[in-house]
Order: C-alpha cells, then structure tokens, then sequence
C-alpha cells in the first residue's frame, strides 16, 4: 500500500507539474498581416525625411518581431499597430510646380500704385512661398498653405486712393498730365480768341 501511495504521489506531482508547464505556455503570434505591412515597404523619397525616419524606425522593429520565430501574439499585434500608426502619419512631398509657377507671375508683377500695407503683405506671402519652394522637405500640405496665401495677398492688393493701380505706369500717368495740360492750354488759347 505504501508503495501504491508514493506511485499516486509521484503521478500526482508530474501531473501538477505538467498543468504548470501547459499554463506557461505562450502562443505564437499570427505573423500574416505584419508580413503583409513588412512586404509594403514605403519609398523613401515619396514622403517627407522627418516622417519616413518614424515609419523606418517602426518598420525596422516589426522586420525584427517578424523574424522572432518565438513573437508571442502581443508583441506581433504592438509592431502591427505601430507600423501602422508610422504609416499613418506618413507625410508625401508635394510637388511645387504650381507654386513656383504662382511664384515666378508675382516676382514679375509690378506693386507700384498700390497700398503699402497690400504689398507689404503681397511681399510677406511671397517670402513664405520662397521659403517653401527651398525647403527640400515641403509637404503637400505646405505647398497648399503657401500657395493659397500668395493668391490671397495678389488678390488682397488694394489699389492707391488716386485709383491707379498695377496697370499704371509713371510714363502713362504723364502722358495722361501732358494731355490735360494741352487740353486746358488750348482751352484758354479759344476764349482769349
């Protein structure tokens, strides 16, 4: 009976141990949709430098989780949404073309007869929008902001109280002086006749 008894005890504890070793056990994590995230890899020279170095970064550790052929399911689903959230806050780089076309057209504008407060505020739009077309990093979003600020400040230009605006010229201001100087001569030239 004894014996039987250490038997039962011994069987006892193997089976303990063996509900132990079960209940620690960790479940690999499904792999699929990191995989298909990892196989998108985003090109570098299609979004700003600052936000593809965050996507990089996210990208690196979820290859990293992915080739951890032990990656429980809490860590594959953390590198599934951060490589997600780096995807997400992905900034393209915008094209230009519009906004150093916008750019080229005011610098050849002429601001005489105009307000000084417009131009002044016609020349600050055009600053920024310079400082966008250098900046190698602009994103869309960038452009946009600057581009529509130069077309409000052109439009915003206000012409001077005297009524003449960008399509006077100091020569057609004289001649129009000239004119009404003859005009008035020749008035007076009559009504001494």
């Amino acid at each position: 009976a004894a014996q039987k008894d250490a038997l039962t005890d011994a069987v006892n504890a193997a089976a303990e141990a063996l509900d132990e070793a079960l209940s620690a056990l960790v479940k690999r994590g499904d792999k699929t949709q990191l995989t298909g995230l990892i196989a998108d890899k985003k090109s570098a020279d299609e979004y700003t430098a600052a936000t593809y170095a965050v996507y990089l970064t996210a990208y690196d550790s979820a290859v990293a989780v992915n080739n951890n052929v032990d990656a429980t399911e809490d860590e594959v689903s953390a590198a599934v949404t951060a490589l997600n959230a780096a995807i997400a806050s992905l900034n393209r780089v915008g094209d230009k073309t519009a906004l150093q076309a916008a750019v080229d057209e005011a610098k050849a504008l002429s601001l005489a007869g105009y307000t000084a407060e417009s131009k002044a505020a016609f020349q600050n739009a055009l600053g920024d929008a310079e400082s966008v077309l250098a900046y190698t990093d602009a994103s869309e979003a960038d452009i946009t902001r600057a581009l529509d600020a130069l077309n409000a400040a052109r439009e915003g230009l206000t012409a001077n109280a005297d009524g003449c605006n960008s399509n006077c010229s100091s020569s057609g201001v004289t001649a129009l002086l000239l004119a009404v100087v003859l005009c008035v001569g020749v008035s007076i030239k009559k009504l001494r006749a």
